[in-house]
């Protein structure tokens, strides 16, 4: 029977004790441990991992529905995007702390942490660019933006730094987590819904004419472009201008004789194709407009009108060569300079709807001078 000699005092014990019987000195060789205890510490570090994961997965479904609730929250209004600052702290610290008395591995605590919260991200988002895809270039322009990229990706950062610093906490370690908030809270100004500066175009052109030449109008065009980006949907659409102003096609009648009389419709001739357009006349003090079909109306006093233009005339003006204009029992034929000038307004203008693409691009849309990408 082997045995074993104690290394503190020389007294010769059996093989099985672990101990001397003379000073109870360990008789185990050192910088080993018996296979029964190297195995139930095995058992139990496994353990204690698999309640951490449980317990990460378990705080991660709670916190992604918090997200969830913020998110129905943002379309009824706009709350302040820092709500993922101050979610990103939550993960972090939740993930720090989950690790901190346990022998789990970082990264899967992290993982397990955020993988709610990576599942509703990633079918929101394919939700949204597929929605864009539908509908991008008829209703909006689908754009890239930075910012929302930023703040989503600082949960899952976040959660994962947390782990590390709560495995090993150093000064490091709490530097790379603490970066993690201060860029995220640095994208929150760029990641709200803000609109551009407004754009505005003016064009104004007297046209002269009549059989004696004695009438005189002045034709006003005022177009304003305002985009407004909506990093969040990944998108940006035209809107109406902040400050309002004075916009669209407006007529001021500088002369006339006894004999002109104004009618609610005008007909232009652009290249041979006959568009007809809404004059409004501006007859109420608060400067609107009232049409009364039940009886003749006399508009020959009237001096300032709005034009509702035919659908197709911006079109048609981008391409003109010759434009003849009739009002009434005005018929007048633009020179050549003049038609030249619109025209070279009306394209600049469709430049400018080109460059901020909103200009219909949408295979739904229907093709035409100023949607040429439509089909």
């Amino acid at each position: 029977m082997t045995s074993k000699k104690c290394p503190q005092c020389g007294l010769v014990n059996f093989a099985e004790d672990s101990n001397c019987k003379r000073c109870a000195a360990d008789l185990e060789p050192s910088g080993e441990v018996s296979s029964d205890r190297w195995t139930a510490a095995e058992s139990s570090g496994r353990a204690n991992s698999k309640k951490v994961y449980v317990a990460a997965l378990g705080i991660g479904l709670l916190l992604t529905v918090a997200y969830f609730v913020f998110q129905l929250m943002s379309y009824a209004s706009q709350p302040s995007k820092y709500f993922f600052v101050v979610l990103g702290i939550v993960y972090g610290v939740a993930a720090s702390g989950l690790i901190a008395s346990s022998r789990a591995r970082d990264w899967l605590v992290a993982l397990s942490l955020s993988s709610f919260y990576l599942l509703y991200v990633g079918v929101a988002l394919w939700s949204l660019l597929e929605r864009n895809k539908t509908y991008g270039g008829m209703f909006w322009s689908s754009k890239f933006y930075l910012s929302p990229v930023v703040l989503i990706i600082s949960i899952p950062l976040a959660a994962f730094l947390g782990a590390r610093f709560g495995s090993k906490r150093s000064w490091r370690r709490f530097a790379a987590l603490i970066s993690v908030f201060v860029v995220s809270a640095a994208a929150v100004p760029f990641s709200e819904v803000k609109a551009r500066p407004a754009k505005e175009f003016n064009y104004s052109t007297e046209i002269v004419g009549g059989e004696s030449s004695e009438f005189a109008m002045r034709l006003e065009l005022t177009f304003q472009i305002q985009i407004t980006d909506d990093p969040w949907r990944f998108r940006a659409f035209a809107s109406p201008p902040t400050a309002p102003t004075k916009s669209g096609w407006q007529v001021t009648v500088l002369r006339k004789d006894s004999t002109f009389s104004p009618e609610i419709k005008m007909m232009m001739n652009v290249d041979g194709k006959e568009m007809q357009s809404t004059m409004w006349p501006i007859n109420r003090p608060d400067g609107s407009s009232h049409l009364d079909f039940s009886q003749k109306q006399d508009y020959s006093e009237i001096v300032n009108w709005h034009v509702g233009p035919n659908g197709d005339l911006m079109e048609a003006l981008a391409n003109a060569h010759n434009v003849v204009l009739t009002w009434g029992n005005v018929s007048i034929v633009l020179p050549d300079e003049q038609v030249q000038s619109l025209r070279k307004f009306i394209r600049d203008y469709v430049r400018a709807l080109d460059k901020e693409d909103m200009l219909c691009t949408n295979p739904m849309c229907v093709q035409g001078a100023l949607n040429p990408k439509g089909s």
